[in-house]
């Protein structure tokens, strides 16, 4: 709109001066023709507003006059003014710069670890490796001797047997007087000086040899053999000493048929016989 209103009034400029040239001329021309008769004109009529005229006709008798161009110095520009456009729905879409967030303490995710189960589970069997020492390492304690001061004297009380000599069964069964006799201390290698026997343990006490569930001639000879040795200590009358049952019991360690042997041999004598 406002540039129709623009060029309206720059047309409307030109109109005018070419109105003014025009009326400049026809007064020159008035005062040519100012000895001839006038021609007899018609009236001149009103014109009436909002009726159509023929002022755009020239009448009888008057040249038209030609219009004179105007040179306007300086030129006038036309600059039309940009007529905003509105995009509807709008395509410039407005990104921001994100602004970096700085968080004191940081924030640490530490993420929730998931349980993997495995069915059926793994089980690593390592297979051993053999370390074999040449020449073999063989440990040898040194004792370390022990002090009491003032010394302990132990005396044992001898029991009276009322029928001397006493079966396995019978030491089995009444461990005070084994204790009485030996010690709790007492083992199987202290008492008959053995560091190790076949198929048990030197380690063990008294109580536990009586008790060996062994069915061979090894495990009768620990039986009957601490039996033995047992009455020896409280029976004069016992077919054989301390040392001969010592001696006896271990000479027959070197086969289970031997053992097997000497512990009739002890049996016969526990239970009373020669």
């Amino acid at each position: 709109m406002e540039m129709k209103s623009k060029l309206l009034l720059l047309w409307s400029f030109f109109l005018l001066l070419s109105l003014s040239s025009s009326s400049s001329i026809f007064e020159d021309e008035k005062h040519y023709f100012s000895h001839e008769p006038i021609p007899n004109f018609p009236p001149k009529e009103t014109p009436q507003y909002g009726s159509p005229t023929n002022c755009g006709t020239p009448q009888q008798g008057i040249p038209t006059p030609t219009p004179t161009p105007v040179t306007v110095n300086p030129p006038i520009v036309y600059t039309p003014t940009p007529t905003p456009v509105t995009v509807n729905p709008p395509t410039i879409v407005y990104t921001p710069t994100p602004t970096p967030v700085t968080v004191n303490p940081p924030v640490v995710y530490i993420p929730t670890p998931t349980p993997v189960t495995v069915n059926p589970p793994i089980v690593y069997t390592p297979t051993p490796t053999p370390v074999t020492v040449n020449p073999p390492i063989v440990y040898t304690p040194t004792p370390t001797p022990v002090t009491v001061n003032p010394p302990i004297v132990y005396t044992p009380t001898i029991p009276q047997p009322s029928s001397p000599p006493f079966t396995c069964n019978f030491w089995k069964s009444h461990p005070t007087m084994v204790w009485d006799l030996v010690g709790w201390r007492g083992t199987l290698g202290s008492l008959f000086g053995i560091p190790t026997v076949p198929g048990f343990s030197h380690n063990a006490n008294l109580m536990q040899v009586l008790s060996n569930a062994r069915t061979d001639g090894y495990g009768e000879l620990y039986r009957e053999g601490t039996a033995s040795l047992l009455n020896s200590m409280v029976h004069g009358k016992f077919p054989y000493t301390t040392s001969q049952v010592r001696e006896s019991f271990i000479a027959a360690l070197r086969s289970n048929q031997e053992a097997e042997v000497q512990a009739r041999i002890f049996k016969t004598a526990n239970e009373g016989g020669n």
